[in-house]
């Protein structure tokens, strides 16, 4: 199923929202490409089970350890991730540096059904000893984490509950709402706050790289500026390589029911 019909409709659809302008053909050359690369990721993510923190740092290498070190040292912390790449790596990755610099980590996660699949996600990204964060209680968890020096880690790019309070902000052309919450967050804590890009190699290789999205003395940033930094790097990633992001993720849903609603109340 995976291979070609595991959300076939929604991976379309998502990918012809964000590239208006590609010929069928690209978009099924994506498309196919997307599904490979979910069973190239499904393989690896399974062999990180058993995988030594070694071969993990030989197979993600990050590119700007002393740089990051810095920054990452400078206070109480926030990273960003995305659904980018194999993004299980990406969260063991993250931990396992910031651990070498001898401080401890958290990562926010959301609730999967069935039970087995969250308790197996939970194993994986808790392997090097990160503190696991339900999403639901994520910012009240994360302050207190925070104070007491943790590194927090938000994977950000998953669309929040229709109900939910959100930020619109443009995604790849397309009106999109994104989680309130974590930015603001991010910018309360005072410290640098950094992306975790990812660049996929080939199979069961990345690179990392650490970006900083705050402004070094600015204070008052303003969390519509930290997000825009966030979705560039983001973009720049997709972009650059479509078939690695989480297009079968339902990104946009709610969508067109907030814009009816938004209708009638102006009417």
């Amino acid at each position: 199923m995976v291979s070609g019909g595991y959300r076939r409709h929604m991976v379309e659809s998502n990918l012809v929202r964000c590239f208006p302008d590609a010929s069928p053909e690209q978009i099924s050359t994506w498309r196919r490409e997307y599904y490979q690369f979910l069973i190239d990721s499904l393989f690896e993510t399974i062999k990180s089970l058993s995988m030594r923190g070694e071969a993990l740092d030989s197979r993600m290498r990050l590119l700007n350890e002393s740089q990051a070190a810095e920054w990452i040292t400078e206070g109480g912390g926030i990273i960003f991730a995305s659904h980018y790449g194999n993004f299980e790596w990406t969260s063991q990755r993250v931990d396992r540096f910031i651990q070498k610099q001898g401080m401890k980590t958290a990562a926010v996660y959301a609730r999967l059904s069935p039970f087995f699949l969250e308790h197996t996600m939970i194993r994986l990204r808790g392997k090097w000893g990160a503190k696991m964060v339900k999403r639901h209680q994520a910012l009240r968890d994360s302050i207190r984490l925070i104070r007491q020096g943790y590194k927090i880690g938000f994977i950000i790019d998953q669309s929040p509950a229709v109900s939910a309070p959100a930020i619109h902000h443009p995604f790849l052309g397309v009106d999109t709402r994104w989680i309130a919450g974590s930015t603001k967050l991010a910018i309360k804590s005072g410290s640098p706050v950094l992306f975790a890009q990812v660049h996929r190699l080939g199979r069961g290789s990345y690179s990392l790289e650490f970006i900083r999205l705050d402004r070094p003395g600015v204070t008052e940033m303003p969390e519509a500026a930290l997000l825009s930094n966030y979705i560039s790097h983001l973009e720049e990633s997709i972009r650059r390589a479509p078939a690695y992001w989480l297009w079968s993720h339902n990104r946009w849903k709610g969508m067109g029911q907030l814009q009816s609603n938004g209708t009638k109340q102006n009417n």
